[in-house]
């Protein structure tokens, strides 16, 4: 194996008939913990994403997953969709929730005609009519649930005085709620702020936050920080935390910089955010936070844009 070549396509040790899912399982963890080793000696800030992932539905598919076409071992040639859903079952389970890990391709699905060819003894790759297929959509399906996603109800604000009435978009505080919360249904999870500065404030300014709900507080109270992808029309803007204990909010702030008009990934870790003047050096208690906002400022009058989405919490 090359130095700067991933781990070969792995195989199962057991030659039996009916592997053991949990050893499939723990034979994938272990797959990822060389992976995980690899991209550490490359030093690489980057995600992996495995290109090919495939399982036939033929005995003995997780020895020699490689193998196209023609049986695997001698003698042993039957149609066997059970093992090729444990297959997917193992990996997907294993490599689940890694931060580090973007995803795969599943190998392969070819379209094919007649439609007879996805009946059952379909000895090939294709999921189509399996039960690996429910495999897949259970895992994949999660991907949209989004279970590490940060929900509540978003807000916005502007010069602090006119928090309780400011039209973003053109339209009314109120009206973007609820265009939020229509997104947010639709699984983008996207947040967007425009607005104006106001010459001649003290500190001018535009933002947003999310109120969080219940589940999203008690994520971040066993979380390291908070991850999500942004556009903005200025080169940085600040995200700011609020926690509350005993009636008393105490704030935390971080600068992020970006590059105008470019997508960009941000991984925030609580470390990284600074108490403000009036909470001193009082530490952020991930288990009191209460909102989360993201500011926009800047000493010329001029229009700002700013899209948050995918906001999640990172362990």
């Amino acid at each position: 194996m090359s130095s700067r070549s991933p781990p070969n396509y792995p195989s199962a040790q057991s030659w039996e008939a009916e592997p053991d899912p949990d050893v499939l399982e723990k034979e994938w963890l272990g797959h990822a913990r060389r992976l995980a080793g690899w991209k550490k000696a490359l030093d690489l800030d980057k995600k992996v994403l495995i290109g090919e992932v495939g399982y036939r539905s033929i005995d003995f598919t997780h020895k020699e997953p490689w193998r196209t076409s023609g049986i695997i071992k001698k003698g042993c040639s039957g149609f066997n969709e059970e093992l090729q859903a444990q297959c997917y079952e193992a990996i997907l389970k294993a490599l689940d929730g890694i931060a580090w890990l973007d995803g795969l391709f599943l190998w392969q699905e070819a379209i094919h005609e007649p439609p007879q060819y996805y009946l059952e003894h379909n000895l090939e790759y294709s999921i189509i009519n399996k039960k690996a297929a429910l495999i897949i959509q259970k895992y994949y399906s999660r991907l949209y649930e989004n279970p590490r996603a940060l929900a509540g109800n978003w807000y916005y604000f502007k010069d602090e005085a006119e928090a309780t009435k400011i039209f973003v978009d053109g339209k009314e505080t109120m009206s973007c709620r609820l265009k939020i919360k229509e997104i947010e249904e639709s699984m983008e999870q996207v947040a967007r702020l425009s607005g104006t500065l106001s010459p001649g404030t003290a500190f001018p300014f535009i933002g947003m936050g999310l109120n969080l709900d219940e589940q999203a507080k008690e994520a971040l109270g066993a979380a390291a920080g908070i991850s999500f992808k942004t556009i903005a029309n200025a080169d940085g803007f600040i995200c700011r935390i609020e926690t509350k204990a005993a009636d008393t909010s105490m704030f935390y702030s971080a600068e992020i910089a970006v590059s105008p008009g470019t997508l960009t990934t941000v991984r925030l870790e609580f470390d990284d955010f600074r108490p403000s003047a009036a909470t001193g050096k009082a530490p952020l208690e991930r288990k009191q936070i209460q909102s989360l906002s993201f500011i926009m400022n800047g000493r010329e009058p001029k229009s700002l844009r700013l899209e948050i989405f995918d906001l999640k919490s990172i362990e």
